[in-house]
């Protein structure tokens, strides 16, 4: 499993694709935390947006889409050109299906619940705290 997946428990931030921004800790995409609100996607999916302007069919695009959506509206410096073949691979990896229960959990989440911080989003307050622990019992096996 990457990097990423351990980022992604230990800040409850999610970013996949590469941060242009060099952001300290933050390499391949991998989530940084902090404060601030953003505005942007509304709760329970991400905006159509897939490849070719279909809306998102497998849950990294529907992910990723959320994703890009936010950066639409905050301007964080997040880029997403990655987003979709990192989260696959991460998902193909171990605990990916845990991987993939915390991205459907932080992808119902509103907008108003994001912060960016270094070209990442990340998922403020107590939501998907138990899709949190699973992932990280998982990791720790």
């Amino acid at each position: 499993m990457r990097i990423a997946c351990v980022w992604v428990v230990l800040s409850l931030s999610v970013a996949c694709g590469d941060d242009t921004t060099g952001g300290g800790g933050n390499t391949g995409g991998s989530p940084a935390t902090g404060g601030g609100e953003v505005g942007g996607a509304a709760p329970g999916g991400a905006p159509a947006g897939g490849a070719g302007g279909e809306a998102p069919t497998t849950p990294c695009e529907v992910h990723c889409a959320l994703l890009d959506s936010l950066e639409a509206e905050a301007d964080c410096g997040y880029d997403g050109s990655g987003c979709v073949p990192d989260c696959e691979t991460d998902a193909a990896a171990d605990c990916g299906s845990e991987l993939l229960a915390f991205y459907a959990c932080f992808d119902e989440q509103p907008s108003t619940d994001f912060a960016c911080v270094d070209g990442t989003f990340t998922l403020q307050g107590g939501a998907c705290d138990t899709e949190v622990g699973t992932l990280t019992t998982c990791l720790q096996q």
